[in-house]
């Protein structure tokens, strides 16, 4: 069930409460009664993500701010001395057992966020996803930039801590260095595909059969005598029946796709990867771009949940 605004659910009464008129903090979203319906007794079930559920000796529970020692808690109790006292971390932490007062810290594949949060370091969103999550990264908060310790095999670090994709720099290389002098080393390209050195570009190994079907890759003559795609070059998907499909025609990615693939619940072809790192795609393959419609200086922007529609917002600045 949903309240107005300022009012919380009461689960097993099915009616809305104040928090303040039931002595609940005001981020709790959720509650019970535990008492009766003459003598209720209220007690919180849901915090918001930023609060920890703490229960004290009457089995009351309430929201309290992840601080002190509740840093990165998310359970917790009162105990006889009124102490609070953590029971379970949130996602991404662990109990430090080490120190005399025991808190919640972060794992060392993640890094924490004003002592709210937990992230994995190659996070897709809050994260790099160039980082070697294993290895570690260290998150600045003074100017919000997070250092990977190492980037994956398919990045570069250009400045330090800083891994950025090799295929951003060369289209199809997964493997890649920077020199000195900034000269960029393209070291492997994905399947099917070689590095050209002197052109410095990745080139299909195969060849296409644009005959049989644009886009069609064949490097076998297996396929060939059967006239169906082993391959498709990239911006073509390969379907069941071994044919390609045009990634970009309006009927299925459109003109800003850069991958697409099959929708597993409607079996339609849409788009999975836009052309680009200032475009967001939403849930129904279509790829918007964040400087056209955000603004100029959006570089990175995504899709979030409203309810049932999505809402395009801006993630990172230039």
């Amino acid at each position: 069930m949903k309240c107005i605004e300022d009012f919380i659910p009461i689960i097993n009464d099915k009616t809305c409460r104040k928090t303040n008129e039931i002595n609940l903090s005001n981020n709790c979203l959720e509650g019970i009664n535990i008492g009766t319906e003459s003598n209720p007794i209220y007690t919180c079930n849901k915090c918001d993500n930023k609060s920890a559920l703490i229960t004290n000796l009457n089995n009351i529970s309430d929201c309290y701010e992840r601080s002190d020692n509740l840093v990165y808690c998310s359970k917790g109790k009162i105990d006889d001395k009124n102490n609070k006292i953590f029971t379970e971390c949130i996602s991404s932490s662990h109990l430090n057992k080490s120190n005399e007062v025991q808190i919640c810290e972060c794992n060392s594949d993640s890094f924490g966020v004003r002592n709210l949060f937990c992230y994995k370091c190659d996070d897709e969103d809050k994260g790099n996803p160039g980082c070697v999550s294993s290895e570690g990264c260290e998150y600045k908060i003074i100017n919000d930039q997070l250092n990977c310790n190492k980037c994956k095999s398919d990045f570069f670090e250009y400045t330090k801590g800083q891994c950025f994709s090799c295929s951003n720099e060369i289209e199809f290389c997964n493997k890649c260095k920077l020199e000195v002098n900034d000269l960029f080393i393209c070291e492997n390209c994905i399947d099917n595909f070689i590095y050209n050195k002197y052109e410095k570009r990745c080139e299909l190994n195969c060849e296409e059969y644009s005959d049989i079907e644009p886009g069609c890759i064949i490097c076998n003559e297996e396929y060939k005598s059967k006239r169906k795609c082993q391959a498709c070059k990239p911006g073509y998907f390969k379907t069941e029946n071994e044919s390609c499909i045009y990634c970009r025609d309006e009927k299925y990615g459109g003109p800003a796709c850069n991958k697409c693939g099959k929708n597993e619940s409607n079996g339609n072809i849409v788009c999975i990867n836009c052309i680009g790192k200032n475009k967001a795609l939403n849930s129904k393959g279509k790829c918007y771009s964040c400087q056209h419609h955000l603004f100029n200086e959006c570089e990175r922007c995504k899709f979030i949940s409203n309810g049932n529609n999505e809402k395009l917002v801006c993630s990172l600045c230039k």
